[in-house]
């Protein structure tokens, strides 16, 4: 068989024996033909005698074996690669300042200036000299591309401060700084300041300097400029001790450091006083103070008077009380004068020694006055500026200046007077004490006069029967009787409200007039109004004298009444009837002027011969004057200075009408119904003349004005 033959077969074989290895079959050897270099010529095969390959095929298997794995390992590693790659994001750090280092935790690639990461947390950490290291948590998401900023905090600088100094004190930006200096101003941020040197006696200085951190350390040299120029200071005498601003500095004749500014100068001397003054000196230059002439040392006086708080003047001058130190000039005379309210002015003329030290002790001569005191009862105590002198009348010389005089005895309420006794005069003071009822009534005027309404107090204390007994001639049945008590005082008006003061509230308001006889006067009883109007006077007149009203009216409607309040208001019947029945004796008066009818003599306004046309009814044998009403107190006023309470007008009082019998307890201070239709009418008037009509128990009940109804106001004493 030739070469290429052999050739030929050869390839055959090897093409069989990978196939059959494929197969699965035992290779015992394998040939490897080696081609020229230069191109192969292949040939036909023919068939020949197959041989099974021998035991050298081995080592040819494992080279191919190993070069599959490392391929196949390339392979994976370029598939890990571009798998990364494909799944991680390029993140851009840009960090402040540019030469910071950084490093990122975990697997983390740069390429250029971005780094690739997969998403996640990550942590990052950047230093730089002269930066505060910083550790950043980075999270990276899915995005293509991030980009981060990372800003280092510069570390403060530090200034070293040095000067011709050995004590500075410093402010920054006006702030005042404990800094020990000179010496290191350490951990300042970075940055400009504006910083101000000061020390004593020297001139402030002001430097503006830019830190530049970074934890450097700068130098700044500060030269203070002396404040100060020289003095010479000398004394007579000589050798006094000299003082420039608090501090020692030696004795006269010297020259000594003193400020621009001003210092204190001081110079002390045994023997002398003191001598103090404000000297400058322009910086840098001298200066000569003329010569200070010292004083001979003043005496000291402590000065005490009988009495005691005495005024004090010397020289004409004010200089204080008694007791007082003073310092007077020595080796000159000297005025004093002591004044006391109520003594005689002291004189005392003083000339004293160097330093010499003197007491006194100055007695004052009283001015008297002589007071006469009447004292009752007799056996009150009589005390004077809390001392107690006895009891009874006295005859007293007190100083003449306020004596506070005080008169007391057990039941009765003290009384206290301050008086000046006159120098020469004798006064006289009158005490009379009265016990604790008697005090409070005193602090209740039994007349007073508001908005010119005259009104007189009444403290009533009576249990009586209202009504009258079933028997009493011309008794009408709404006069039951009933059992009441009345203790609470009050005021009433002694005149029924006139058209002139009705008037002020209701200018609109006319009384009109009957058979052209007016009613309208301005001195005759209001009439013509109703009940509310008289309760809306009596709320007007409080609010006038700042008084708590006390009816409440609302749309022209009564609400409510508290007669608790001390604002004016209509009598209650119980105050009406004491008034008019009530004086003491028994039994009830049955008329005005006594039990039989008819009058005897003209005390009041009814209806009478001269009405007689008008009315058809009157009075038997009466005139008093008038046909229609009469200006009010045109009649005589009754036991309790009152007018008018029998006759003229009949008067609204508070009460809602009603006919109530009470023979059980009596019925305090009772003021009526709380509701009702009608109000209660009370006493005759010019229009009546039967003997049931002028009875001081007739009543009446409406709620309607009529041409003889008016009224008269009341109120609490308080």
């Amino acid at each position: 068989m030739s070469s290429d033959n052999h050739a030929g077969s050869v390839g055959n074989n090897i093409d069989a024996t990978v196939a059959e290895s494929t197969a699965g079959d035992t290779v015992d050897s394998v040939f490897v033909a080696q081609p020229d270099a230069a191109a192969v010529h292949f040939k036909t095969v023919s068939a020949g005698q197959f041989s099974p390959p021998s035991e050298s095929v081995g080592p040819v298997k494992k080279r191919i074996s190993a070069v599959a794995f490392g391929a196949l390992a390339v392979l994976l590693l370029a598939l890990l690669v571009l798998g990364y790659l494909r799944a991680s994001t390029a993140v851009l750090i840009s960090v402040i300042p540019d030469e910071a280092n950084v490093s990122i935790g975990g697997f983390s690639p740069k390429i250029a200036n971005s780094y690739l990461l997969l998403a996640g947390d990550y942590s990052l950490t950047a230093t730089a000299p002269g930066y505060v290291d910083k550790l950043q948590a980075l999270n990276v998401g899915s995005d293509d591309s991030q980009q981060f900023t990372v800003q280092l905090q510069p570390m403060p600088g530090h200034i070293n401060i040095e000067s011709n100094v050995e004590q500075l004190h410093l402010s920054i930006d006006g702030v005042e700084q404990q800094a020990s200096l000179p010496g290191l101003l350490a951990d300042m941020e970075q940055g400009r300041y504006q910083l101000t040197f000061s020390s004593s006696r020297y001139f402030s200085q002001l430097v503006e300097v830019m830190v530049e951190g970074l934890d450097k350390t700068q130098r700044l040299y500060v030269s203070m400029q002396p404040a100060w120029g020289e003095l010479s200071i000398n004394s007579d005498p000589e050798g006094a001790e000299v003082l420039v601003d608090d501090r020692v500095v030696g004795h006269t004749p010297l020259t000594a450091q003193v400020l621009q500014t001003g210092s204190q100068l001081r110079l002390h001397k045994r023997g002398f006083n003191p001598w103090s003054g404000l000297v400058t000196v322009k910086a840098g230059e001298s200066a000569i103070y003329p010569d200070i002439e010292l004083q001979a040392a003043d005496a000291q006086v402590s000065l005490s008077s009988e009495p005691s708080a005495a005024q004090v003047t010397v020289n004409g001058l004010f200089v204080g009380q008694t007791p007082l130190d003073m310092s007077l000039r020595s080796g000159e005379s000297h005025q004093l004068k002591l004044f006391s309210e109520g003594y005689q002015v002291l004189n005392k003329t003083l000339q004293l020694e160097a330093a010499q030290r003197q007491s006194y002790r100055l007695q004052l001569q009283p001015q008297l006055g002589e007071l006469q005191l009447r004292v009752r009862p007799v056996g009150a105590s009589v005390s004077v500026n809390g001392k107690l002198l006895g009891s009874g009348d006295q005859n007293l010389n007190l100083i003449a200046r306020e004596q506070v005089i005080e008169v007391s005895l057990e039941g009765f309420v003290s009384q206290r007077q301050r008086v000046v006794p006159k120098p020469g005069l004798i006064q006289s003071l009158s005490f009379n004490l009265l016990t604790e009822q008697q005090h409070y009534w005193a602090q209740f005027p039994r007349q007073i006069n508001p908005s010119g309404i005259a009104m007189t107090l009444m403290r009533p204390q009576a249990d009586f029967t209202m009504g009258t007994a079933r028997r009493e001639s011309g008794r009408r049945s709404n006069e039951a009787q009933r059992k009441v008590r009345i203790d609470k005082p009050f005021y009433v008006a002694n005149y029924e409200i006139t058209n002139s003061q009705y008037q002020q509230f209701d200018r609109q308001h006319n009384s009109l007039q009957i058979a052209s006889i007016s009613l309208d006067g301005a001195q005759q009883p209001v009439v013509n109004i109703d009940w509310l109007q008289a309760a809306k006077f009596c709320n007007w007149l409080s609010r006038r004298q700042q008084l708590t009203p006390v009816y409440a009216i609302i749309d022209n409607e009564l609400r409510s009444a508290d007669l608790s309040h001390n604002g004016y208001r209509l009598p209650s019947e119980v105050e009406w009837a004491w008034l008019a029945r009530v004086d003491g004796k028994a039994p009830l008066r049955r008329y005005s002027w006594g039990r039989s009818y008819p009058p005897t003599a003209v005390l009041a306004n009814y209806a009478d011969a001269r009405s007689n046309t008008l009315l058809g009814k009157s009075v038997p044998g009466y005139d008093d004057g008038h046909i229609v009403t009469a200006p009010v107190g045109s009649y005589p006023a009754d036991a309790r200075g009152l007018f008018d309470v029998a006759g003229n007008v009949s008067e609204w009082v508070h009460d809602f009408y009603s006919i109530a019998i009470n023979r059980g307890e009596p019925l305090l201070n009772p003021s009526g119904p709380e509701t009702g239709r009608d109000h209660v009418i009370r006493g005759a008037s010019w229009r009546h003349g039967s003997r049931t009509e002028i009875r001081l128990s007739y009543r009446e009940f409406g709620n309607k004005g009529t041409l003889d109804i008016g009224f008269r106001v009341a109120r609490n004493i308080e």
